[in-house]
């Protein structure tokens, strides 16, 4: 939604501990807390849906709506968080596929300045 060129796999959605208990029983799926957060996963026709709770959830701890762009797509308005916020939260990560991403991160933000 925000330029980068890659091809989605699934939708993730950042939320707090109740809503992602809400969701999951919605929509009968197991939630899991492998990482020291809550998760739950799940498909509507074929796409995978990725709730994450921001409880204990170090790089996605805050819900500040500084933190969110309003991106339009035909004529809908999509709550995204921001590509700053979302590079500050992927170099906190570890892994060769999080560098990855810090360098997508970081190039597209140079090319849209």
């Amino acid at each position: 939604l925000q330029g980068a060129d890659i091809t989605p796999h699934d939708l993730d959605f950042i939320t707090d501990d109740e809503s992602l208990k809400k969701v999951a029983s919605l929509y009968n799926s197991k939630i899991t807390n492998e990482f020291g957060y809550l998760e739950t996963e799940f498909e509507i026709d074929y796409v995978g849906i990725h709730f994450v709770s921001n409880n204990n959830n170090e790089p996605f701890t805050t819900n500040d709506n500084n933190q969110v762009e309003w991106i339009n797509r035909e004529d809908i308005n999509i709550p995204c968080r921001s590509l700053q916020s979302e590079l500050e939260a992927y170099k906190k990560m570890t892994g060769e596929k999080y560098k990855n991403k810090v360098k997508m991160i970081e190039d597209l933000i140079l090319k849209n300045k």
